[in-house]
Parts: C-alpha cells; structure tokens; sequence
C-alpha cells in the first residue's frame, strides 16, 4: 500500500456509514484507505474497495475474501485484524486498526510500513530476522488453511505496536488460483499459482529486508556478505524466486528454514562474549593485586616487628 501524497487527500472521498473520513493516506492496486473516524470518536483506518460498475459478482468476491482473512487473521499474530466488513453499493469496505505512525507531527498520520522502516534503519540483523520469520509465519499460516495473500509486497506489511503485521487482504484467493496479478517486482514473470507467488514474494522481501537494496536489484549482492549466514540467506532467496521451478512448495517450509538459521555476531556481540572469556582471569588478577595492596595498607608504620627492634639495638650497641 503506497502512502498518499497529501496535495488532494481531503477531495471526493467516498461516503462510508459510520465514519467520517479525514483523509486518504494509502493506495494499492485493490484498495484505498483512509485516516476515518468512527460514531464514537474512535480514528481507524477504512480500506475501500471501489467497485466502479456495481459488478455484484466482484463484490461478493472481494467480500468472501476479506471475510475468509478476518477469520484466519483471529488465529494469529501477524496477521492484520480487520474489525467490520461492510459494503455500499459501489464499494467494499473494511475498517482496521491504525497502524504505527511514520509520521513525526502528532496529528499527521502516515502508516509505519516496512518499506519506511527500512528507509529509515534496517536495524541489527537479529531484528530483520526476526520480521523476516514474522511475515514468513503468517502466510505460512494462510497457506496451511488454503489461502493465498497474492500481493505481498513491504508495502502492506504495517507495525501495530511495534509488531509486523501482513495487511492488505484484498487480493487473497484460493492457494490453487493461478493469475499475474500482484505488484511487479514482487510478482513471479508469469501467471503462477497462489503458492508460488506468494514464495516469490517473500524471497524478494527478504532481499530487500538482508540487503537493502531495491528489488530492481536483484541478484546482486551487498559487499561483505562472507559470513556462511548469509549465503544461506541467499541460497533460500534464489529458491524463492526461481521462475521456472519454485524451490518451496509453501511458505512452510521456508519458514522451517529460517528457523533453525543462526544470525552471525554482531560486534557488539563479540565484543561482549571476548569480554566475559577474560573477565575471569582479569577478576582473578585484580583481586590478587587488591590483597597485596590492603596487606601492605594494614601495616603500622609506628610498630615494628621484633626482628627489625633486635637489628636497630645491635647497631647501637656497637656505638
């Protein structure tokens, strides 16, 4: 979902019954959404759905597949919530949660996507892997249950208190529905099953996520990348998109993958695992030196010992 520009968010929005819509802050391919506001002052985003020529078979199957995600997204996590679906005679609706702000004006709203998260900072690569099998497990969870999201894109994936959320159900359709639908760069070079456009598309996020790079990128490969983890990384990646033989039946078993991959070190991390190797041996050192230093401190320099008392009177003896 591309965030809108704001030059004439606020003209011709639609009429949705309930809410009162301030502006436009999202476009894809098969939806709108708008910043709304509900009878009880509640902000909610409303996606719509226009169906321009009140097709009834269109409708009904943009309904069905909304509603079949809304069912599915209860059973997990990453998956986003949708509230109410609804309907007018030229449009489908549904009304979701706000996402997380991009925006840094407190009354602007600009839904934090993970294509603005990595505009801004991709973060350590224990937190890309850690979206990455976020995203990977939630259409693994459509894909077990026979649905396929279609359009995954960073676009319509959005943070929700600060947990990836797949959005932007208006595309998803039965696994075994074959179409070249989808966003370009993310889509397989020709007509596939849900499945596999599905595996194409998160092969391409996660070059994106691990690199990056834009997707128009793709094969190439950021300097540095020697670590064995990541050529595992990229090795699931040209699975992925593989466009004659797809290399995952499913998003299962990419993300079986992912789960047993162990991110490198990061330096921070070696320097602290370098520091707790010799933290002992330096305990052991200083506190031999802290002994030493109190044994002397103990001494009084007014008493001396009987040895040094019989060598002081023989000296002055001798006088």
């Amino acid at each position: 979902m591309k965030i809108a520009s704001t030059g004439d968010s606020r003209s011709r929005l639609p009429h949705i019954p309930g809410f009162r819509l301030i502006e436009q802050c999202g476009r894809g391919g098969s939806g709108t959404v708008y910043l709304g506001i509900d009878r009880d002052g509640v902000r909610r985003a409303v996606r719509v759905m226009r169906i321009d020529d009140g097709n009834d078979r269109v409708r009904e199957r943009e309904c069905a597949a909304i509603a079949g995600y809304r069912n599915l997204a209860r059973g997990h996590e990453h998956l986003i919530d949708i509230l109410y679906v609804g309907r007018t005679r030229s449009t489908v609706y549904c009304v979701l949660p706000l996402a997380d702000s991009a925006s840094e004006r407190q009354f602007r709203y600009r839904p934090l996507t993970l294509t603005e998260k990595l505009a801004h900072s991709r973060g350590g690569i224990d937190e890309r892997l850690r979206i990455v099998r976020a995203i990977v497990g939630a259409v693994s969870f459509l894909h077990a249950h026979g649905v396929a999201h279609r359009d995954l894109k960073p676009d319509n994936i959005l943070f929700v208190g600060g947990v990836p959320k797949v959005a932007d159900p208006g595309s998803s359709a039965p696994a075994g529905y074959r179409s070249n639908g989808g966003t370009r760069e993310f889509a397989p070079p020709r007509p596939s099953d849900g499945f596999h456009a599905d595996v194409y598309a998160l092969g391409m996020i996660m070059y994106c996520v691990f690199t990056g790079f834009a997707p128009e990128r793709f094969p190439e490969l950021p300097p540095g990348w020697t670590h064995p983890f990541y050529a595992r990384i990229n090795r699931m990646i040209l699975k992925c998109c593989d466009p004659e033989t797809p290399g995952y039946r499913s998003a299962g078993e990419l993300a079986a993958g992912l789960s047993v991959l162990t991110p490198p070190p990061s330096r921070r991390r070696v320097l602290l695992r370098a520091w707790h190797n010799i933290r002992g041996s330096v305990g052991a050192w200083a506190a031999a030196l802290l002994l030493l230093l109190g044994l002397f401190s103990c001494r009084d320099p007014g008493k001396r010992s009987a040895d040094e008392q019989v060598v002081t009177a023989g000296v002055l003896s001798r006088r």
